[in-house]
């Protein structure tokens, strides 16, 4: 379940109560909300981040490849020990008036485990950023 002939993948999504424009505006300002404590990131293709190790979560690393403010932000995501990226989509959608559906896609994930382990950090990472928007 959840595997491709590139790996395993997984979705999660979320719904919060903000424009499209409010919730881009949190994801850029507030990387640490969905990335993790620590998160440095510039949003621009090609530029790299790093998120350190913490509370019991692995660090993190990637690369920044497509920046469409207010809509998707896809990313390579690698966590330490892993042999190579993932790659990670968010992508915004108006739900309904000051709402929006954040969607987050993982894909080429190493293996069962590592799909799991995505699903909840990615999962808690949308929550934080719905709290932080209300």
């Amino acid at each position: 379940m959840g595997e491709t002939a590139a790996g395993f993948q997984v979705g999660v999504q979320r719904s919060v109560a903000a424009s499209p424009a409010e919730t881009w505006e949190l994801i850029v300002a507030r990387p640490e909300l969905w990335l993790g404590e620590g998160a440095s990131v510039a949003f621009a293709e090609g530029e790299r981040y790093v998120v350190p190790a913490g509370d019991g979560a692995a660090g993190a690393s990637g690369e920044v490849r497509v920046v469409k403010p207010g809509d998707r932000l896809r990313m390579t995501w690698q966590l330490e020990g892993w042999a190579r990226p993932a790659t990670v989509q968010l992508t915004l959608l108006e739900s309904g008036p000051g709402k929006t559906a954040i969607h987050a896609q993982l894909e080429k994930l190493p293996d069962a485990d590592a799909r799991e382990a995505a699903r909840g950090r990615w999962r808690k990472g949308l929550e934080r950023l719905a709290a932080a928007a209300s």
